[in-house]
């Protein structure tokens, strides 16, 4: 059987007629095209629901404002009556900065608006507080001023992707994966007045999800968890076409979840967390890389490509736990698939998701094959980097209940 590719109806494809709904329904037709497109208006009519002539003023609203083009080439000849002109969703209609800041660097993606990188930069710079990234990222702009001087007038905003957990209350905001001075909530404000542009913070498990939903293999499924692998471990959880973030940002942060009663102690202050046996801190702990570098993971790569034997071992000691977490996410979440990506390289990830072998069996599906319940998607270091620009992305044409809800139409 192949994972559950039907999506649930949702929010994401229905267009309403509600008084207050006008920007709603310009971010469904927009995600349909980009998602489905090209598409007639006739089509797109009968996919959202909304009439026909609905859709002909918000296709031509739309195309008014450059974020839709039309070819009268290439017509659909679908249904009766005249041929209907296609309607493109404009990729360069508008452009991303997606920034990446972990424990070792700051990593910059401008990308368009369906994920295609135009520009990068990585730097080298340890656990980079508010200050030093402000800084950094207006030199970064600066630059793209003179380089891509089209594209960056047409910036939609900027995505940032940080290691969790946020604004955590009893728990020690210590340890080799956390970052200094992140968890004060006003830092998105602070950070948009000194750069002039909309900003969206994320743990990088969450705006690795998003990403994946826009960009990778995750628009095939209407819900799934992405289960990412940084220094430590995360998930993120695409539930019915939107991102769960939990009531303080900290939905999916299944690395502290306890797997071993009494186990390897951890910074948060419990003992046995996924995370002290399933990431890639706990990889360097393995190899005893006591003050791991942003090179460190070219060191991991080169011993499993030799099959060292601390890397083996790494693999059988990660792989039940990896189960029973596997087993807890499709239990709790139901979900279509749970795809695993990062910062580990793609063979790593292969190795151990085929050591999970034989999943327990799922109380969500009756397929018990491991490719159709634990997937590979994105993976390298400038992943978190292009989920980071797909936050404002999605965050600007992606439809979401509270634009239904804030009662001021236009």
């Amino acid at each position: 059987m192949k994972p559950k590719t039907q999506p649930i109806p949702s929010i994401r494809t229905s267009g309403t007629n509600l008084k207050h709904a006008k920007s709603h329904n310009h971010r469904v037709v927009l995600d349909i095209l980009r998602t489905q497109g090209p598409l007639s208006r006739a089509d797109i009519s009968r996919i959202t629901s909304l009439s026909r002539q609905t859709i002909q003023n918000i296709v031509a609203e739309l195309h008014e404002m450059s974020l839709v083009k039309f070819d009268k080439n290439k017509r659909t000849g679908r249904g009766r009556g005249h041929p209907g002109i296609d309607v493109y969703f404009r990729a360069d209609a508008g452009y991303a900065l997606g920034l990446y800041v972990d424990q070792f660097s700051l990593i910059g993606i401008m990308t368009d608006l369906v994920g295609h990188s135009i520009w990068n930069e990585t730097l080298n710079v340890a656990y980079p507080d508010p200050e030093t990234t402000a800084g950094i990222v207006q030199t970064m702009l600066g630059k793209l001023k003179k380089d891509k001087p089209k594209e960056t007038e047409r910036l939609i905003g900027i995505g940032l992707a940080l290691p969790g957990p946020f604004n955590i209350e009893g728990v020690p905001s210590v340890g080799p994966t956390n970052l200094p001075r992140w968890t004060d909530p006003r830092v998105p404000e602070w950070l948009s007045n000194i750069l002039g542009l909309p900003v969206v913070v994320e743990n990088d498990a969450s705006a690795a999800a998003v990403g994946e939903h826009l960009f990778g293999i995750g628009h095939q499924f209407d819900s799934f968890a992405y289960l990412y692998f940084g220094l430590g471990l995360g998930a993120g959880l695409h539930l019915n076409s939107n991102l769960y973030r939990g009531l303080g940002r900290n939905a999916g942060e299944i690395g502290h979840m306890v797997v071993e009663i009494d186990g390897r102690e951890c910074p948060c202050g419990n003992r046995g967390c996924l995370e002290r046996y399933v990431s890639l801190q706990a990889i360097y702990d393995t190899l005893g890389i006591e003050n791991p570098t942003n090179q460190s993971i070219q060191v991991v790569e080169k011993l499993f490509r030799e099959k060292d034997p601390r890397i083996i071992k790494w693999i059988d000691e990660a792989a039940p736990r990896l189960r029973q977490a596997v087993n807890i996410m499709e239990s709790i979440l139901d979900t279509n698939v749970i795809i695993v990506g990062g910062r580990l390289s793609h063979s790593i990830l292969k190795g151990l998701i085929s050591s999970l072998e034989p999943l327990h069996s799922s109380v969500t599906s009756h397929d018990s094959l491991l490719g159709n319940r634990v997937i590979i998607g994105s993976s390298g270091p400038d992943t978190t980097a292009r989920g980071a620009a797909a936050l404002s992305v999605f965050s600007q044409i992606s439809p979401q209940v509270n634009t239904l809800l804030k009662g001021n139409g236009e």
